[in-house]
């Protein structure tokens, strides 16, 4: 992602439902207990970049009490 930034491109890494999707998997030729991590996305920038909202880190954590 730094290299394609670097050179000007627009880059993001998602990792969604189609990473998890066995019929996905098995278009990449991957076995059923393969992980996918996510998906780089390449492209070129068009107007201004957009922001998706993001959930706050604190509502994330859990504290495991024991």
């Amino acid at each position: 992602m730094l290299a394609a930034h670097a050179l000007g491109y627009g880059a993001m890494w998602k990792t969604g439902e189609p990473a998890y999707d066995p019929s996905v998997k098995t278009a990449l030729g991957l076995n059923a207990d393969d992980e996918i991590m996510g998906f780089l996305y390449l492209g070129t920038n068009v107007g201004a970049s957009s922001t998706q909202p993001r959930p706050a880190a604190r509502d994330q954590v859990t504290v495991w009490a024991g």
